[in-house]
């Protein structure tokens, strides 16, 4: 009996650890507004599990640093909500950059009443050391 308990709760664990969320995306240093409605990252993983929350940074190329101070420039937030089939701007979650680093990343947010909808941070004005782009990066939280 006690065999048979622990091979139920070996196979209950795949269940319980729900794939994670992310996307990477390389974009321009002031990237246009998102269009289709598949653009930027799903706040429901392949499986249907909720992503909870989520962790944004953006990275400059090697050897590249981000220029931070009041005009490093910004990551724009927008938010594709399905019934209206639009995306939508959420100046509340712009992010700032400020620091002169090769990368920077801001804590973690909660996915709240943005469960089922999609995320997107846009560059806006962001500038670098060198080149023309940044990496910007969502990881997301499906843990239970």
């Amino acid at each position: 009996m006690r065999y048979l308990a622990v091979l139920l709760l070996l196979l209950a664990l795949p269940a319980l650890a729900a794939p994670p969320r992310y996307l990477y995306e390389e974009q321009d240093l002031t990237e246009s507004a998102p269009t289709l409605s598949t653009d930027g990252m799903s706040l429901t993983s392949d499986g249907g599990y909720p992503v909870r929350g989520f962790m944004v940074s953006v990275c400059a190329g090697s050897g590249q640093t981000l220029t931070g101070g009041s005009s490093g420039g910004r990551l724009r937030a927008w938010v594709y909500h399905p019934d209206a089939a639009l995306w939508m701007r959420n100046p509340d979650l712009d992010l700032s950059v400020t620091a002169t680093v090769r990368c920077q990343a801001w804590p973690d947010l909660r996915a709240g009443y943005l469960q089922s909808r999609r995320v997107l941070f846009a560059a806006d004005s962001i500038l670098v050391s060198g080149g023309t782009t940044v990496t910007v990066r969502i990881d997301g939280d499906t843990s239970l």
